[in-house]
């Protein structure tokens, strides 16, 4: 059966499509959405990877579990905050894992596990973000080797992660690629409940991140900004700068919304790589990345010959699409995919895997 529902909310008309989803693997649980899931399931655009062919899968059953089963989970205290690194642009490549084991609201058990990858292969881009190289983890345990010591801890709990549809998702592609089944459990999202970045929501709530990106620090700082939610704690955005304060009391950001403007709009055909992908195309950027800013993008793609609009029409070739992208850019994919153009959207983590194969290094 194929549920549809509609939200009305700011002004905008939602169609939110639940298909169908393979159920292999997965213990089927009796999800549901309380009002104010709905609206928050309104605020968050899913960065889907689309690395591989398990990930409609994987990212359907992310979106059902993001949502908590029962009405008290909203105070309910006892949670485990989770958070991993990956090795390469795939999710089913991590590299770390952190846990914070929490029981009615105080920490009770803490996992820090390095993680031999698949081959002990890593991305320069990635190990830019975490640090982690080849040489820290060739003799570290295989996520299989790892997971008869995590599987007990989150088995039938709730997880809760800072864009949790990144981190679960993760989880779901690693057991997916080791052909481990995947456990039953509840997730929920300080992403979705702040709009903030990690460091950005930290940051508003007083809360230290001494080690951004480390996999155990981040699950830690996630359990505690969780926790000052929880207790309806009002963020302190005097800690954090922002380009727009008009919406805190949504606890919301225009923060990685920055406009391409000036000379990133300007092709460079003359000096640019005629044999690199973006070559001579029209390409358009929208939403909030996490490891790399858009203006960035924008200077890296003009410097691989790209022709950088801000605008989507007929003749754009490819829209690189990060966490909250512009509605209207993503109905007008749809719309002219559908009339028959071929458009290509990218993720952050295609677009970091597009640099990586061109060879160009970002300043």
């Amino acid at each position: 059966m194929t549920a549809v529902i509609i939200i009305l909310a700011f002004g905008v008309l939602i169609v939110i499509v639940d298909k169908n989803f393979n159920k292999k693997k997965i213990i089927e649980s009796n999800y549901h959405l309380d009002t104010n899931q709905q609206a928050e399931m309104e605020t968050v655009q899913k960065q889907p990877d689309t690395s591989d062919n398990q990930t409609n899968t994987n990212m359907e059953t992310v979106q059902k579990q993001l949502y908590i089963v029962d009405n008290q989970s909203n105070t309910n205290k006892d949670f485990v905050a989770i958070d991993v690194e990956t090795a390469i642009g795939k999710r089913w490549s991590i590299c770390q894992i952190g846990l914070a084991v929490y029981e009615n609201g105080k920490l009770m058990q803490t996992v820090n596990e390095l993680i031999q990858p698949p081959n002990n292969e890593y991305s320069i881009w990635n190990t830019k973000i975490h640090g982690i190289t080849a040489d820290k983890t060739y003799d570290k345990p295989t996520f299989p080797e790892i997971w008869e010591k995590i599987y007990p801890i989150i088995e039938n709990k709730k997880l809760v992660a800072h864009n949790a549809e990144f981190d679960i998702n993760c989880l779901h592609q690693t057991l997916d690629y080791y052909n481990i089944d995947i456990p039953n459990f509840d997730c929920d999202c300080t992403y979705v409940k702040t709009g903030l970045k990690l460091n950005d929501a930290c940051a508003s709530f007083n809360i230290s991140l001494d080690n951004h990106h480390d996999a155990y620090c981040d699950a830690e700082a996630c359990a505690r900004l969780y926790l000052k939610v929880l207790d309806g704690i009002e963020p302190d955005f005097s800690n954090v700068t922002l380009k727009s304060k008009a919406k805190k009391q949504q606890f919301s950001s225009f923060e990685g919304h920055e406009r391409i403007q000036g000379d990133s709009l300007k092709p460079d055909f003359e000096n640019a790589d005629k044999n690199s992908l973006f070559y001579s195309k029209k390409v358009v950027i929208t939403g909030v990345f996490y490891s790399i800013d858009r203006l960035s993008i924008a200077r890296i793609a003009k410097e691989m010959g790209a022709d950088v609009d801000t605008a989507i029409t007929k003749r754009t070739d490819f829209v690189i699409v990060g966490a909250d992208p512009g509605p209207s850019k993503m109905e007008k994919v749809n719309k002219y995919n559908s009339e028959g153009c071929n458009m290509t959207t990218l993720t952050e983590k295609d677009f970091l895997e597009i640099i990586q194969r061109d060879k160009v290094l970002m300043e």
